[in-house]
């Protein structure tokens, strides 16, 4: 009787023993919410339940979708303009059932962001899906970024749209969404090169675009400074090669070549000490409109608004303003509230099983005192 006892007692044992161990390696998946954050900032106020991974899961994911180190968008031969995409691929798929696109981003304090983050939230509206946008407050925070992705995947959204802060930085949040079977669309900026699709302007074009504009308004010569974002950044060199791509064979020559690393005070200090320099400077190139709005300060100072050229990328509203008194000269417009609607898109066209080229390019204009007003909006 005693040995039958013992025996119970050890077939309970085992019993439980098994139990544990299937707990330790379920990986569980439920179903995504229906409802749609209009956060901007910090955790999400979905209730998804997350999805549990193992480290085993991770690893595996990783392995089955590594990041590229030679991907560049700017020379990749499957591209596509997204004008020819319908021509190509048809009308974007009807997905049956609730979708929910989780949306990473970088500092909505930046306008340019605030404005594609909005385009977004419009897409989603348009396409009749649920989208989750989360950005950091401080655009240095790359931990933070990471944790927001790391967060949205766990909770088993179906897309996701990822602008990393620096290239690679969401890489293994990526592996594992795609390893669930959730497709990213890589949005502008830095690169996310196991996303599978790249969409934005292509930032060597977005430099040539401004370059031929510097061409047509100089004559053909002249001296010019060019001021850069973050030094060897894919998107701060695309632009950079594709501006002096255009000067080639021309009497245009780059005088200085200014490291603000984005900053509109480093930009003005910088471009203060260029025209000192250069006091018969044409023009400065910036590539972006923050820094080029701080040249446009250090311009009025040396009383020169009119006479130096001053131009920067992204077509904000800021900078629009500047056109519109004479001051800045002109900026690059990247249709960025489009580019927003147009990730949403790429995202169903992925669910729907269409085989996107990996690289889609959004269009460009140069945006100046003759059109600013089909760009800027301001307030009444």
């Amino acid at each position: 009787m005693r040995n039958q006892k013992m025996f119970g007692l050890l077939m309970v044992f085992v019993m439980m023993l098994i139990s544990l161990g299937g707990c330790a390696t379920e990986k569980k998946q439920e179903p995504t919410t229906n409802q749609s954050s209009e956060e901007t900032g910090g955790d999400s106020n979905t209730e998804t339940p997350a999805v549990e991974t193992t480290s085993e899961d991770a690893g595996k994911a990783a392995a089955d979708f590594p990041i590229d180190p030679n991907f560049n968008p700017e020379a990749y031969e499957d591209t596509i303009e997204y004008k020819d995409l319908e021509a190509e691929f048809g009308p974007v798929p009807e997905i049956s059932g609730d979708i929910t696109i989780g949306a990473v981003m970088n500092d909505l304090t930046n306008e340019y962001w605030s404005v594609l983050s909005e385009g977004i939230k419009a897409g989603a509206e348009k396409y009749g899906v649920n989208v989750d946008v989360q950005c950091v407050v401080d655009n240095n925070d790359e931990v933070g970024q990471l944790a927001l992705a790391e967060t949205m995947v766990n909770k088993g959204y179906d897309a996701f749209i990822f602008s990393p802060m620096t290239d690679e930085l969401l890489a293994e949040p990526a592996a594992q969404a795609r390893a669930l079977g959730a497709p990213i669309v890589n949005t502008v900026a830095n690169l996310q090169s196991n996303a599978n699709v790249f969409v934005g302007n292509l930032h060597y074009n977005t430099g040539r675009c401004a370059g031929e504009y510097f061409v047509e308004k100089l004559g053909g010569k002249g001296k010019v400074a060019l001021v850069m974002g973050a030094v060897g950044m894919q998107n701060n060199t695309g632009r950079c090669n594709g501006f002096k791509s255009a000067l080639e064979g021309t009497d245009i020559e780059v005088v200085a070549e200014l490291p603000a690393e984005w900053s509109s005070e480093t930009a003005m200090e910088l471009a203060t000490d260029c025209l000192t320099a250069n006091p018969d400077l044409d023009g400065f190139f910036c590539v972006n409109d923050n820094m080029a709005l701080g040249v446009v300060e250090a311009v009025r100072a040396k009383g020169l608004l009119g006479e130096v050229m001053v131009t920067g990328i992204d077509g904000i509203s800021a900078a629009y303003d500047s056109i519109s008194k004479g001051e800045m000269t002109a900026t690059v417009e990247s249709y960025t509230s489009l580019v927003g609607e147009i990730s949403v898109e790429l995202t169903l066209r992925l669910l729907g099983g269409q085989d996107i080229n990996r690289v889609v390019s959004t269009p460009l204009i140069m945006g100046d005192i003759d059109n600013y007003q089909e760009f800027y909006h301001p307030e009444n």
